[in-house]
Formats: structure tokens, C-alpha cells, sequence
């Protein structure tokens, strides 16, 4: 395992509450107004998520706990976190290796594909929605989100997104930027409403 991902650190978003139960927690993300429900391993994971121990550290103290190897637990929480993360659940931890500069590389040297089965509605310039008409799932758009869309329909490549994006908002910093559309990338893929195809 790359030591640069093992030694990444996460905290719990300011803008969720969690109420731990005996088989798992609820979380609330509220300026998103959604509920998860978390499992016991998740809800664990998150008790430990303090912003202070690294990747490796929970994964060797809940591997003693569950009974399995270091490098396995390790392995699913790499796998939870980013979905937690995609769910606007965790965070990366002030500190860790320039994230910006990760996100525009991986967004860059990836491709995406629409869903076709993915309706956009655009209500007016300030956004719009997505509806997926398999699974029924609404996903809205803000501004940013509705340029990140509309890039990802003309390119398969989202580093042509980010140029417009930063064209289109000349007064937000580019790192704010790869991290917004970071963001909205990983609730797109988590939702389905986009797929990844990696470039090896």
C-alpha cells in the first residue's frame, strides 16, 4: 500500500450530527437535509475518525478488534472513506499532503461517462436537476454543479471542466475549485449518475 495514502488523516464534516445506536448510528447531513444509516463497522470507524490518527492507525486498532488482518481492514477503510467522503460524511484533516494538487491530477488523468439513462432539467442559470429514470434518484445542481455537467456531456475528460469552470469564476481560487468539483465528481460516481473509467 502507498505510505501516502495510509498516512492520510479525517475528520467528522461540521455539518453532520450523528446518534450512535448498539448496531450502528444515523448520521445527518445538513445542509444536504439526507440521513445515512452506518452499520456497526462504519459507525466504529467513525469514532476513531478524529482528525488526529492517520489511515494505518484505525485500521491496525479495529483490526485487533474485529479479528482480521491489518492490511485487510486497511483495505476496506480505504473503500469507506471514499464513500463517506463522497457522501459529505468525513473530510480530509487540515494537514495532509496538498489534496488540491491529488484532485486535479486524478480528475485530469480520468474519464467519465454519463448515465444514459440520466435526465437533466436545467431550471434556470443558477441550476438545475438530475433525474435517473431506472432508479427513480433526483440529484440538484447548484451553478458550479450545472458547468461541471454540461462539460462532462461535451468531454469525457474533466480537465476541460475545471479550465471552463475557472474561466467561468475568475474570483474563486483554482484549488477551491478542484476541490468543489472533486466533491461533486464523488457524489455523482457514489449516486450513478456518472461512471469512471480511469486512464492506467
Amino acid at each position: 500500500m502507498l505510505p501516502e495514502v495510509i498516512s492520510k488523516r479525517y475528520c467528522i464534516s461540521p455539518k453532520v450530527s450523528i446518534e450512535n445506536f448498539d448496531e450502528g448510528a444515523l448520521v445527518l447531513c445538513l445542509d444536504l437535509r439526507q440521513m445515512y444509516e452506518l452499520n456497526e463497522t462504519a459507525r466504529d470507524v467513525l469514532k476513531l475518525t478524529d482528525g488526529h490518527r492517520n489511515l494505518e492507525q484505525i485500521g491496525i486498532s479495529l483490526a485487533e478488534e474485529y479479528g482480521i488482518s491489518p492490511a485487510e481492514m486497511i483495505t476496506d477503510l480505504m473503500t469507506l472513506y471514499q464513500q463517506l467522503i463522497a457522501n459529505g460524511i468525513v473530510e480530509y484533516a487540515s494537514g495532509n499532503k496538498d489534496e488540491s494538487e491529488e484532485c486535479r491530477t486524478a480528475c485530469s488523468s480520468s474519464e467519465f461517462i454519463c448515465n444514459p439513462d440520466a435526465v437533466f432539467q436545467e431550471e434556470d442559470d443558477d441550476g438545475g436537476f438530475l433525474y435517473d429514470t431506472r432508479t427513480g434518484r433526483i440529484h440538484f445542481l447548484n451553478a458550479t454543479g450545472l458547468v461541471i455537467w454540461k462539460s462532462l456531456q461535451n468531454s469525457s475528460n474533466l480537465s476541460a471542466a475545471l479550465q471552463e469552470i475557472e474561466n467561468s469564476f475568475m474570483n474563486v481560487s483554482k484549488d477551491y475549485i478542484t476541490t468543489d468539483v472533486q466533491d461533486f465528481i464523488d457524489k455523482l460516481v457514489s449516486s450513478g449518475f456518472i461512471g469512471l473509467n480511469a486512464t492506467l
